[in-house]
């Protein structure tokens, strides 16, 4: 392994109750590319982080998040509103059984409430990542 430094890019840690929204929101301005990785298997964590954000201003559109869950699609429906109006992926991984895989979803911009986000990718160890549709990561949705 090897150091390397990139002075564009950031790597946020957001831990309960202890960073403020205005310390996030300067370490944004300071760089050209973040991308935001959220791990959690409760849907109200979600949600509570999407209403924080906004009223940070943390999720600007050159702000890519990634929020990573073993939730199910139908738990994470109350997401379609907020993920539709952001540069945001959702990697849903299952793990039940010795076979690992990861299914990576995006909701499309203007599509109706209710209707399910869009298969982009899948991963599993043995093939990797594998894209599913035309559409490559983080796609631009307002082109």
């Amino acid at each position: 392994m090897a150091t390397v430094t990139y002075s564009d890019y950031s790597v946020f840690l957001l831990m309960d109750g202890s960073t403020s929204p205005s310390t996030v929101y300067s370490l944004r301005e300071l760089s050209s590319q973040t991308t935001i990785v959220v791990i959690s298997d409760e849907s109200a964590f979600f949600a509570a982080f999407a209403e924080w954000s906004f009223k940070s201003r943390l999720l600007v559109w050159s702000v890519r998040l990634l929020a990573v869950t073993r939730l199910s699609l139908p738990e994470l429906h109350h997401l379609h509103g907020t993920f539709s109006k952001m540069n945001a992926m959702l990697a849903i991984v299952n793990d039940i059984s010795a076979n690992i895989r990861c299914s990576i979803y995006v909701h499309l911009p203007y599509s109706p409430p209710g209707t399910q986000a869009l298969k982009v990718a899948s991963w599993t160890p043995l093939r990797g990542l594998t894209l599913t549709t035309h559409l490559p990561l983080f796609p631009d949705k307002f082109s």
